[in-house]
């Protein structure tokens, strides 16, 4: 089952971190909820492992930033 997850990037912070804000069932509800450019909206797999290695989160998107094509 595929899931979305949305979150925020904090910059405040010495160091960028995210905060989770919340994972869906559809993908339009969970962009729709997104607040600004910081947010960002992601896939995820129920009961499915990610990798141990840092990669990038394909199908990650921010869906207010400008110029940027999901």
């Amino acid at each position: 089952m595929k899931l979305w997850a949305i979150g925020k990037v904090n910059k405040s912070n010495p160091h960028i971190q995210w905060e989770f804000q919340g994972i869906f069932d559809n993908e339009q509800v969970a962009a729709a909820l997104c607040v600004d450019e910081t947010w960002f909206v992601g896939p995820v797999t129920l009961n499915e492992l990610t990798p141990l290695e840092t990669i990038a989160w394909s199908g990650a998107y921010y869906p207010h930033a400008k110029n940027i094509d999901k």
